[in-house]
């Protein structure tokens, strides 16, 4: 056995290797491995079925999984099972993706919809007015977010000195907008004619100077800013307000709304107010930052160096709004009436003050910075001797516990005597004075109780304000040109009536009617607006400046309509003039030797018209349209002749 040889070794390798079938063996191995990976893979398909079945998620009907174990074996059943399922998953995963981006792409859009939303209608509040400025009384840990309103101001230039938008307003006290003439006011006919007006304002009733004044500053009617005359009974408190008392009259118990003054101030502007009744009310935190005393006897050269000098104010403390109120015409009108040299030369002299407040906006160049508004508070009309309607005719007066008003009464019957009763015993005294020789008064006076004002009066009734306690329950109005008084007083007069001229009547007459009249970079040049109510200026005057106002009774939002071409005038000048009026024969004026004679009630020129030659109103409006043609042709001129050729604003 020890001497066994290579062979025998070799022969026994090869017995081996024949008891071994190495193709069979390799069969066993492979179908194991297969018998196991498709179990594997049976279990996977099971697992997956039943993960399907608990999430629901359903991308792919389970009918598409094949049941491998109830089918023929085939070598492409678990390549073709896993490929689908695979693809399934990729389906899930993809519509899954393209959901989250679309809620994404929604959340994104709502986002921005309320962000935008937000900045819209906080835009729509600062430019209606509902976001009011700060007004100071936030604490100082919340000044950071204290908003600043002078941050917010145009910066401008005149090429030396720096400016923000500045308004001027002037008022002439007792101007008619009919005393405007080429020959007396050249300086504002030329404003009147070329520039911003309108054919004449509407004044608050009563057409008194307080009650308007203050409409023009706050916007807001006679009643419902609180003055409603110049002199009145408050029963409320028992108390009496008469503007002529400052220390009665200048308590804020009796001014109600906001002027523009105080407006103007809580936006960061600072205003420069100079003798504008009621501008000398304490206002607290609101006052102007300038306030001028009234004084009577000032002369206009001081007033234009007043307003003047406030233009040349260093920046930090230059008044932006500045009011200046002027009485010349008014006294004049009371004294003599409104014809005649006297109101001549007094038309003369409130042009020269309106020319000489131009010329230095002018020589400061400051015509594209400083707008000028130019208003009056109401008319005027004559009185006579021969238009008198005696009170104590009517009624006694010792019914009554207050009389308000003048030249109309307001009337406050005692306690024991009700306005009812009142009423109707004045318009039974009406009827049997009807039967006298001076029946003819009857046909200028009228007679309303607080229910039965007119509704353009805007004073008592439903179309009256807060303030209506106020107003005497019985009113006796006369006409324009009409005055009432009583016997006694008339016989204290020497039998001569005076004042010579008044107002204070229907403020819808053409004798009561104000000005208004604009220039400068807020008002375009050459524009004729219709006619309006002065509640109206508050918010003109606020658009100059760029600021919002506070609440009032204007419509227009500080933009009055545009007149149309073809309007006339429903009462001209001089159709409804006092009928005596026709009596007075002629009037001479020393001043310039013009003559003005009145012989026909029908004429239109008449002794309540200044004495000048004056156009008619188609003349007027002939005038304004070559005016502005004119304007246009030397602005298409300009462009025409320019180096570019393009439009220039």
């Amino acid at each position: 056995m020890d001497d066994i040889s290579l062979r025998d070794l070799e022969n026994d390798e090869d017995d081996i290797t024949g008891d071994y079938d190495a193709r069979n063996y390799d069969r066993q191995i492979l179908l194991q491995h297969d018998l196991s990976e498709k179990l594997i893979t049976d279990e996977s398909i099971r697992r997956s079925r039943k993960k399907q079945q608990k999430k629901s998620v359903g991308f792919a009907p389970e009918s598409s999984y094949r049941r491998i174990n109830d089918q023929p074996e085939s070598d492409n059943d678990i390549e073709v099972d896993a490929e689908l399922h695979l693809r399934n998953l990729k389906t899930k995963k993809r519509r899954l993706n393209c959901l989250k981006g679309f809620l994404f792409s929604v959340l994104c859009i709502l986002i921005l919809s309320i962000f935008g939303a937000a900045v819209y209608v906080g835009v729509l509040k600062n430019k209606f007015g509902l976001l009011h400025p700060s007004d100071g009384k936030q604490g100082q840990d919340d000044t950071s977010t204290t908003p600043d309103p002078v941050a917010a101001k145009t910066l401008l230039s005149n090429g030396t000195t720096n400016y923000y938008p500045t308004t001027i307003c002037i008022s002439l006290d007792g101007f008619r907008p009919d005393y405007l003439t080429p020959e007396l006011t050249p300086a504002m006919w030329e404003i009147f004619t070329a520039e911003y007006s309108a054919p004449f304002m509407y004044p608050s009733f009563p057409s008194v100077t307080f009650p308007n004044h203050y409409t023009l500053a706050t916007g807001l009617y006679p009643s419902a800013h609180g003055i409603v005359g110049n002199t009145f009974f408050d029963p409320v408190t028992g108390e009496e307000f008469d503007y002529h008392n400052d220390t009665s009259s200048l308590q804020p118990k009796w001014w109600g709304g906001e002027p523009v003054w105080a407006t103007a101030t809580k936006n960061g502007l600072r205003t420069g107010v100079h003798m504008w009744p009621g501008s000398e009310v304490p206002w607290g935190n609101s006052e102007p930052e300038y306030v001028d005393e009234y004084n009577g006897k000032e002369t206009l050269t001081h007033k234009v160096d007043r307003v003047l000098n406030w233009l040349d104010e260093d920046f930090t403390t230059r008044p932006e709004l500045i009011m200046a109120y002027v009485p010349t015409i008014d006294s004049i009108g009371h004294k003599y009436g409104t014809s005649g040299p006297q109101i001549n030369q007094g038309l003369v002299q409130v042009d020269g003050l309106v020319s000489s407040i131009l010329d230095g906006i002018v020589a400061r160049n400051l015509s594209s910075i400083v707008n000028v508004v130019v208003v009056s508070d109401h008319g005027m009309a004559s009185t006579s001797n021969d238009r008198i309607i005696f009170l104590d005719d009517i009624i006694s007066l010792d019914a009554f516990e207050h009389t308000d008003g003048w030249p109309l009464f307001g009337l406050r019957p005692f306690a024991e005597n009700t306005t009812e009763a009142m009423y109707n015993a004045i318009l039974q005294a009406r009827d049997t004075i009807s039967t006298q020789d001076n029946a003819d008064s009857l046909k200028h006076w009228q007679v309303y109780t607080t229910d039965t004002m007119p509704a353009e009066y805007h004073f008592a009734g439903s179309s009256g304000g807060m303030y209506q306690d106020r107003i005497a329950p019985i009113w006796l109005v006369p006409e324009p040109g009409w005055t009432m008084t009583t016997h006694a007083r008339f016989k204290e007069m020497h039998y001569d009536y005076h004042p010579k001229g008044l107002h204070g009547f229907n403020n819808t007459h053409p004798l009561m009617r104000a000005l208004f009249i604009a220039t400068g970079p807020h008002f375009p040049a050459g524009t004729s607006v219709e006619p309006f109510y002065n509640v109206e200026l508050y918010d003109i005057l606020c658009k100059s400046l760029g600021i919002n106002g506070a609440p009032n009774n204007g419509t227009m939002a500080g933009y009055p309509k545009l007149l149309p071409e073809n309007w006339i005038d429903p009462y001209p000048f001089g159709s409804a003039m006092p009928d005596s009026a026709a009596n007075e024969s002629s009037t001479s004026n020393e001043s310039d030797g013009s003559t003005s004679t009145v012989s026909d009630p029908e004429q239109t020129t008449t002794a309540d018209a200044p004495q000048s030659s004056s156009t008619t109103w188609m003349a007027y409006f002939e005038d304004r349209l070559n005016n502005l043609t004119s304007s246009i042709d030397a602005w298409l001129d300009k462009i025409g002749n320019s180096d570019d050729g393009a439009l220039r604003l």
